[in-house]
């Protein structure tokens, strides 16, 4: 009785962690980039890395994961796209508002439904074809609606979407072919990315006028502290979702992720209010509940993948037989699974 009591805090503790953690560092990050002025995107992106790497390292030396290796080019071509993944995730976040910052990181599933079809070769059934509408719907009525729209932040979150969706595709396809743990694979793609990130903010962000040069930047009270608290989280964030897959079911995952999208919204409209008409808030917000429906059913779907014979669930008694054909599903890998999981983490 007491061991299930330990294991039932356990799992809330990782639950409430990873909640905390992933909504946390985007609200900071937030507050960094816009109260604090600092707009040093390469920069920080690379505090995040450096301290993920630290940390991995520390995690290594005491056991917790065996060391691995990966050949030098797949390295190179990883860290390119995790740093444009990230960096650009944060210039969206830094030119955006918070609630279109977190549209745009729904686009990402759609954009890999079509990567993965086009450049990939696999197939996907029409219901998840739907879903993908319902989201992209969606993600078109919360942005026309946004008053911060805008050509810079626009850019920025295309390229982080198609980098991200890039990035987790092909992090998954290396930790099947070198057969990696999705904490190996994060310990050996840290420093290369590191290093890498450090290269480019040294090149646009160390010279310059003032706004260009992190040097020149004149730091307020307490600045310094919430920049520490960005890259502890950066950490954290990795470390709660090793732990919440670990102690929970992917559908417990998924609950927790829709959780964090919603929170992160909530947070970015109390924290960092935008003047609109109700009109536009109430077409916004109705924008936000389409995508994440069209997420959620595609988050159930894709559960049942794994499942078969697939059961007959609430999409095949609402969906008439005629529109929908029947579709065969492959076992999704579990190393897959995570490692998605927790790239989807990053930011």
């Amino acid at each position: 009785m007491q061991k299930n009591g330990s294991s039932t805090f356990a799992v809330t503790g990782w639950i409430l962690g990873s909640i905390l953690c992933s909504v946390g560092i985007i609200l900071v990050n937030k507050v960094v980039m816009k109260s604090f002025g600092f707009s040093y995107v390469f920069t920080l992106t690379a505090l995040h890395f450096l301290v993920t790497a630290l940390g991995m390292e520390v995690m290594a030396l005491m056991g917790i994961f065996q060391r691995a290796k990966m050949p030098f080019n797949d390295l190179g071509v990883m860290a390119v796209f995790c740093i444009s993944s990230v960096a650009f995730m944060n210039f969206s976040l830094n030119w955006n508002s918070v609630g279109l910052y977190q549209v745009f990181k729904l686009l990402c599933i759609p954009c890999m439904v079509v990567i993965q079809t086009n450049f990939y070769g696999q197939t996907f059934s029409s219901k998840i074809k739907l879903t993908l509408v319902i989201i992209i719907a969606g993600v078109g009525l919360a942005t026309i609606t946004d008053v911060q729209l805008n050509t810079l932040g626009s850019i920025a979150g295309a390229i982080a979407v198609l980098s991200t969706s890039q990035f987790q595709i092909m992090q998954g396809d290396k930790q099947r072919q070198h057969k990696l743990s999705p904490m190996q694979i994060n310990h050996v793609q840290a420093a290369p990315s590191f290093m890498l990130c450090a290269c480019v903010a040294l090149l646009f962000e160390f010279r310059g006028p003032v706004e260009n040069n992190v040097l020149l930047h004149v730091y307020q009270p307490g600045e310094l502290l919430w920049i520490g608290f960005s890259c502890v989280l950066a950490i954290a964030v990795n470390l709660c979702s090793y732990g919440l897959i670990g102690k929970t079911s992917p559908v417990t995952y998924q609950v927790v992720g829709h959780a964090k999208t919603i929170l992160v919204m909530v947070g970015g409209f109390i924290m960092f209010p935008i003047q609109q008409s109700v009109n536009q808030l109430v077409t916004n917000v109705l924008g936000i509940v389409i995508a994440m429906i069209g997420v959620i059913v595609y988050g159930h779907l894709k559960m049942l993948d794994g499942q078969n014979p697939r059961p007959v669930d609430w999409c095949d008694m609402i969906c008439p037989r005629g529109c929908f054909e029947p579709a065969t599903y492959e076992q999704v890998p579990t190393e897959e699974v995570e490692v998605v999981q927790s790239a989807s983490n990053k930011v």
